[in-house]
């Protein structure tokens, strides 16, 4: 140790290297107090002025260490029948418990006869996936990709389509009319337009299968109906104001009472298309 008197650092040697007490700090630190070691040389114990070091120790730590518990992924359905929503996953004729919310990749998932209603799909991959049959009634279904997916046979009523892409989807005898709720009806226009019916607003429709479709009072404002096959459909008091059908086939669509203030393509629409069905509705070429 130091010499009294003398100038240097008072220190410490810690089993033959000598080690100043100051450590990096300017404040006085009290001299250090020997402990004994039985498997060694004395040990010196000196005083910390802070010890914030050690949680923020533990912390990394913490993170370092491997997950015991992680987190489950989310199960559909109840009772005996159940999946997990993943892509390709089978999950046909399950019953969501509740308001079914997912906002993932579903590509090629079999949800053939599924009931989903009330559901939440809004910017969900549902590339190719399989909605034949499935209950979607009330389903919220914003900016999801359902290219090529079939929902034929699907319960769409009051269903929230909007701004979804559903080029080459199959909804053939699909039912996207009102929801049977019992509520009033309000006025819009000169159609009487139910409450729950379908909002399908901006939603590509390019070259879809809609033949035989339900869609009374549908809002399909500025939806793209190019090329998509319609015939048969009940269109009846539906809402396709700046729609786009060009190429769109109509044959034996029910078009009464339907609005087409703006919407573009109707004159040159479908070989087999009834044109004079459109005239004085607003269309233009």
């Amino acid at each position: 140790m130091g010499a009294a008197g003398s100038n240097r650092p008072y220190g410490v040697r810690f089993w033959g290297v000598a080690t100043p007490l100051l450590l990096g700090s300017d404040e006085p630190r009290a001299p250090a107090t020997p402990t004994c070691d039985r498997a060694g040389p004395i040990a010196y114990d000196l005083p910390m002025r802070r010890r914030t070091m050690l949680p923020a120790a533990a912390a990394v730590l913490a993170l370092a260490a491997p997950a015991t518990g992680a987190a489950k992924s989310p199960r559909l359905g109840s009772g005996s029948k159940t999946c997990s929503p993943k892509p390709g996953a089978n999950c046909a004729g399950v019953k969501a418990k509740g308001k079914f919310k997912f906002h993932g990749d579903l590509s090629r998932i079999n949800l053939k006869g599924a009931r989903l209603v009330d559901a939440n799909l809004s910017g969900a991959n549902l590339y190719r996936a399989n909605l034949a049959g499935a209950d979607l009634r009330g389903a919220t279904i914003d900016r999801a990709d359902l290219r090529g997916a079939n929902l034929s046979n699907a319960d769409l009523r009051g269903a929230k389509i909007r701004r979804s892409d559903l080029r080459n989807a199959k909804l053939r005898r699909a039912d996207a009319g009102p929801r049977r709720t019992g509520k009033k009806s309000r006025t819009h226009g000169s159609a009487d337009v139910p409450e729950c019916s379908t909002y399908c607003e901006e939603a590509q429709f390019v070259d879809s299968d809609l033949e035989g479709a339900g869609l009374p009072y549908a809002n399909l404002t500025g939806a793209n109906l190019t090329g998509a096959n319609l015939t048969g459909a009940n269109v009846t008091g539906a809402n396709l104001t700046g729609a786009n059908v060009t190429g769109a086939n109509l044959t034996g669509a029910n078009l009464t009472s339907a609005v087409f203030t703006n919407a573009t393509g109707c004159l040159g629409a479908g070989g087999a298309q009834p044109y004079g069905a459109l005239d004085g509705l607003g269309c233009r070429n």
